[in-house]
């Protein structure tokens, strides 16, 4: 369907939501001059910003990154909710679906266009959209998407580099020309974008780095300049021709060269032997220009795409190249980094074409009430699921369900929870897992099967029942409980352990006894913070907490009889 040809007009924001740009649609009719007049800012540091996005890798990822995630999302027709402005979801009425349906060239073309728009609004604040109206009834209207720099108008016409074809095209009489710009604050037909200010940031990371590369390539700084005195030469005969005397510098270039042609090879890491008189020896000299790269350069230019990932509208880590996902990857963001960082943009984006398109192709097409439509798109695809695992694992480490609970909410039967030795054995597994010094521990080794059987005697005893090995012993319930109190009495000793001269005043005590040691005081905290969190059920069930607390407050050393005796005083 044609585009709907009315006067200019500039579109104005939205009721329903805040967003931070506007649409302006421009048109033509008949045989008549063009009448919109598109912005004669400066486009100078537009153009600079483009030639930075070609040259820092930074820049160009974080921006590509976000706009490959804006093109997953999915453009639909929405009912607007009258009281809220708000999508209240698809629209059922089939004539605005199938307007939405071709908008930026329908689903296939549709993602590509998105990038590109997105990129040019994070790039410089605003892009063009071109609608090409139809030649036929067969044919639907093709979409084009133009950088801001590629337009000019001349008189009244407008003429833009076509993306496809790369020539110069004029904005026909029944086209449609969509400007789509964040406003300056101050210059509202001015359009902004975050790359404008990091301008300067981008100039030095540019610079430094050509300082660096110049260094690389600098033919000084790597080789030096190796000086043979004038009257030293190899030796010639009576016979020789002329054509085979060679000068010793001619015979040093050429072995130079020749290593420089095969670097790898090992006459590239042989000496060049020659001899010369003994009165010239001295006079041979190298002289080193080498000028090793400045860490002050090297820590400037970090420090500036620091800078550059802080001020681009993303996470700070997809710039600085930390990310678990690249731009190439499936997409899976977090969903406040959709809501902070892509739900602005793509919203920017539907109500410039809601406003500037679909309300007036709606109108044209006889549909009452165009103002209860717009276009939305839905993100819900980009938002990665969380790992109900993990979920479930966390809230069993912070003690706020039980491993009851736990197996329950991940659907695990509860005959495969281990009991009796197969849980006490678990329960050493993840206290070595979260220690390993603790493995150094007799009774851990004989939980886990790994203490030796005693050694067969040197004489033949007498017959007698056969030796219960270490390994075959059953593991007591106060010896998981102790090796759990040493774990939390070592975390209380590095605490202790604050200053770098009581580390090495003590550094040959252990750290489960330094409470023994070393007093504890208010500056210390609470030494036991969070050293049940791996062993919540344990600790809860006989107090472990409390009987730590007691030791470090007396400051007696830990004693596993005495362990026993506190949990016996708890029923156990």
């Amino acid at each position: 369907m044609a585009p709907f040809r009315k006067a200019p007009v500039v579109v104005q924001e939205q009721p329903r939501r805040a967003i931070v740009a506007s649409a302006a649609r421009y048109t033509f009719g008949g045989a008549q001059a063009w009448k919109g007049t598109l912005p004669a800012g400066d486009r100078r540091w537009q153009v600079e910003a483009w030639r930075h996005y070609d040259m820092c890798g930074e820049l160009r990822y974080a921006t590509g990154w976000k706009g490959n995630a804006c093109a997953q999302a999915l453009l639909y027709a929405a009912d607007i909710d009258p009281d809220t402005g708000r999508p209240v979801g698809p629209s059922t009425n089939p004539k605005i679906i199938e307007i939405a349906g071709k908008v930026l060239g329908g689903p296939v073309k549709r993602p590509q266009h998105i990038r590109t728009m997105v990129l040019n609004l994070e790039m410089t604040g605003e892009v063009y959209v071109v609608v090409v109206a139809r030649k036929g009834k067969e044919v639907d209207d093709t979409w084009l998407v133009v950088s801001g720099t590629e337009l000019n108008q001349s008189g009244g016409a407008v003429e833009f580099t076509h993306p496809e074809t790369g020539l110069p095209t004029k904005v026909g009489p029944k086209d449609t020309l969509i400007r789509i710009w964040n406003p300056h604050p101050r210059l509202q037909l001015a359009a902004d974008s975050a790359v404008r200010a990091l301008l300067p940031t981008l100039r030095e990371i540019e610079k430094s780095s050509q300082n660096i590369a110049a260094r690389l390539d600098s033919r000084l700084a790597s080789a030096g300049a190796f000086i043979v005195p004038s009257e030293a030469d190899l030796p010639t005969t009576d016979d020789s021709e002329p054509e085979e005397t060679a000068s010793l510098t001619d015979m040093i270039f050429q072995s130079m060269r020749k290593a420089l042609s095969d670097p790898g090879s090992a006459a590239a890491q042989v000496p060049i032997i020659f001899e010369v008189p003994a009165e010239f020896a001295d006079a041979f000299k190298l002289i080193n220009f080498e000028s090793p790269l400045s860490k002050e350069i090297i820590e400037l230019r970090a420090d500036a795409i620091g800078r550059l990932a802080a001020g681009l509208d993303l996470p700070r880590e997809v710039v600085e190249g930390m990310g678990d996902s690249n731009h190439w990857s499936a997409w899976q963001v977090a969903e406040e980094t959709y809501r902070t960082h892509l739900v602005p943009i793509l919203d920017v984006i539907s109500d410039a074409l809601t406003a500037a398109y679909l309300h007036p192709v709606a109108e044209a097409a006889g549909i009452p009430d165009v103002d209860t439509y717009m276009l939305a798109f839905d993100g819900s695809a980009l938002i990665g699921e969380p790992d109900p695992l993990q979920q479930v694992l966390e809230l069993l480490d912070r003690g706020l369900i039980t491993p009851e609970a736990a197996l329950t909410m991940l659907h695990i039967p509860e005959d495969y929870a281990p009991t009796g030795q197969d849980k006490l054995v678990a329960l050493a597994t993840q206290l070595v897992g979260r220690a390993p010094t603790l493995f150094e521990n007799p009774v851990l080794q004989r939980i886990l099967g790994f203490a030796k059987a005693p050694a067969a005697p040197a004489v033949e005893a007498a017959p007698q029942e056969p030796p219960v090995t270490a390994s075959a012993a059953p593991a007591r319930p106060v010896d998981i409980a102790s090796l759990a109190v040493v774990h939390a009495l070592e975390r209380a000793g590095n605490r202790l352990l604050n200053t770098q001269r009581l580390k090495a005043e003590y550094a040959d005590v252990p750290r489960h006894e330094l409470h023994v040691k070393l007093r504890p005081d208010d500056r210390h905290g609470d030494l036991l913070q969070d050293a049940w969190r791996h062993v919540p059920e344990l600790a809860d069930r006989w107090d472990l907490d409390g009987y730590c607390r007691r030791l470090i407050a007396v400051g007696l050393p830990h004693d596993t009889q005495a362990l026993a005796q506190w949990m016996a005083s708890r029923g156990q």
